[in-house]
């Protein structure tokens, strides 16, 4: 949040349908008509974004060698 009584604090996006945001828990303060945010888009953990979206392979922290639950065989 830039203005209003929660400037300064920050919340992760859970969903946005272009009309409505909202955010993963409250702000302490309740949001304004005309208090100004910037949203930035976020880390999906995924390679290939990290490596398409933001060119940033070289600092990937995650697992690639790890099959997801529904890629292994039971």
């Amino acid at each position: 949040m830039l203005t209003g009584d929660n400037a300064g604090h920050r919340r992760p996006i859970l969903s946005d349908t272009g009309g409505t945001v909202t955010a993963m828990w409250a702000f302490p303060f309740e949001v304004s008509a005309g208090d100004t945010y910037t949203i930035y888009p976020g880390c999906d953990k995924k390679f290939s974004t990290c490596q398409n979206v933001y060119n940033n392979a070289t600092n990937f922290r995650g697992f690639l060698g790890v099959p997801k639950v529904q890629e292994t065989i039971m």
